[in-house]
């Protein structure tokens, strides 16, 4: 969940740039998102295994689960862990850890739309 916490964070921090008024919806809804496109990339892989359990999965029981998730995302960055502990814990980190983070989540981010994209054939 660390890992997590700092997309969260680095994410909100990009996001506050722009004086948007809540940088942790956008965060979690990005963070849901990813989560959702590699699960996704996971259940491909997992068809290309296992060719003949694809009926048992069904689109609409992907959709709950993606809710779920952004479910569990909402609730845990609203109620359990906050910006504001996520900036003690990491406010200190120096510039280029702080640049290479930010470079690993925009990575993690594209990878996991651009992997998803490629296993679902476009």
């Amino acid at each position: 969940m660390i890992i997590l916490d700092y997309i969260f964070y680095k994410i909100c921090k990009f996001y506050s740039f722009f004086g948007e008024y809540s940088p942790q919806v956008f965060a979690v809804s990005l963070i849901s998102l990813s989560q959702y496109f590699l699960l996704s990339i996971l259940r491909s892989i997992y068809f290309i295994i296992f060719p003949n359990v694809a009926e048992y999965f069904s689109d609409n029981n992907l959709i709950v689960i993606g809710l779920l998730i952004f479910g569990f995302n909402f609730w845990r960055y609203k109620r359990i862990v906050t910006v504001q502990e996520l900036d003690l814990r990491w406010s200190e980190e120096s510039t280029f850890r702080s640049i290479m983070g930010g470079a690993l989540v925009l990575l993690y981010i594209v990878g996991s739309v651009v992997g998803a994209l490629k296993l679902s054939g476009y």
